[in-house]
């Protein structure tokens, strides 16, 4: 784990502004025990996390891919907001999601890109955040190819709305 920075950064949640602590986690698969132990560890922290007042950002990525990241929303009041990045954010053409990939992120019960422009789907409290951070663990392995010698990157910030 590294110590929180201060930082100012831009996503498609918003903007994180200068002074801001976010925190990176980089988790080796093998090493944490396997993917099972990573969702455990994941749920906890979202469980955690979804306690404390306002809106958090989470991104979770696999470290050295093509862009592969899953994001969310963590709301205290209002659930989560959950994306998998989209082929519009995936820069190499040979990387990109194919009809396969995209049907799999329907069958987990995301929305193609419209709202926005990932996929996307909302889970409104009461949250299982458990179901959530398998939701996303899965993804990355199912629909991204996340493998156990692979390492996923977590980072938490505040939400701070753009708009």
């Amino acid at each position: 784990m590294t110590e929180p920075e201060s930082i100012e950064s831009t996503s498609l949640f918003g903007k994180t502004p200068r002074g801001t602590l976010r925190e990176t986690f980089a988790v080796p698969v093998q090493a944490a025990g396997g993917f099972d132990m990573v969702v455990g560890a994941l749920g906890r922290r979202l469980d955690r996390l979804s306690a404390a007042p306002g809106q958090h950002n989470i991104v979770v990525e696999v470290s050295g891919s093509a862009n592969y990241f899953v994001q969310a929303i963590v709301d205290c009041a209002d659930g989560a907001w959950i994306e998998a990045v989209s082929n519009e954010f995936i820069p190499d053409e040979r990387r990109r999601l194919d009809d396969a990939q995209e049907l799999t992120l329907v069958e987990y019960g995301f929305s193609p890109p419209a709202e926005s422009p990932n996929f996307f789907q909302h889970v409104p409290q009461p949250v299982d955040w458990f179901v959530v951070a398998e939701l996303v663990v899965g993804t990355l392995r199912h629909v991204y190819g996340a493998t156990d010698t692979d390492e996923l990157v977590l980072s938490i910030y505040p939400h701070h709305r753009s708009d």
